[in-house]
């Protein structure tokens, strides 16, 4: 038999290529594709079905496939992102205790701004603190940084 009109090669080419499109093309979608193609090689290697059937169950096994395993396999290849109050407080405690400069005065009633790593940060503090100060940084809520002069 011609391996161009095999339909169980024509699979799982059509899976391969799916596969590597998965690679390329961003979102998780593809590859529930690829396993509806690879599920209809091993049918097709199996029992002998018509062109239709075969096309039919492509499409129910890539769409039932799709439905069920897409959002864990999402989290799964795009890994853990960060949550409010799961990973955030670790990303807040990276800057807590770190030394900045005032680049803005800061004071009780206006709040001013600081460098950090060459980047201004809206920051607030309960004491005066002068343009070319250095003070500490004590906490982040969002993107305001609040601080507190260095002792």
């Amino acid at each position: 038999m011609d391996l161009l009109t095999n339909p169980t090669f024509l699979w799982l080419a059509a899976g391969v290529v799916l596969l590597i499109l998965e690679f390329i093309i961003p979102g998780v979608l593809v590859i529930f594709f690829s396993f509806g193609a690879f599920i209809m090689m091993l049918l097709t290697w199996i029992l002998p079905l018509t062109v239709d059937q075969q096309l039919i169950g492509f499409l129910l096994i890539s769409v039932l496939s799709l439905i069920t395993l897409r959002k864990y396999l999402k989290h799964l290849f795009h890994g853990r992102k960060t949550v409010a109050g799961e990973d955030a407080d670790d990303q807040k405690d990276e800057l807590i205790g770190k030394r900045v400069i005032v680049t803005v005065a800061i004071s009780p009633k206006s709040p001013g701004r600081v460098s950090l790593n060459g980047t201004e940060w809206s920051a607030e503090s309960t004491s005066e603190c002068s343009t070319g100060e250095r003070v500490i940084i004590t906490d982040r809520d969002s993107l305001i940084l609040t601080v507190e002069k260095e002792s």
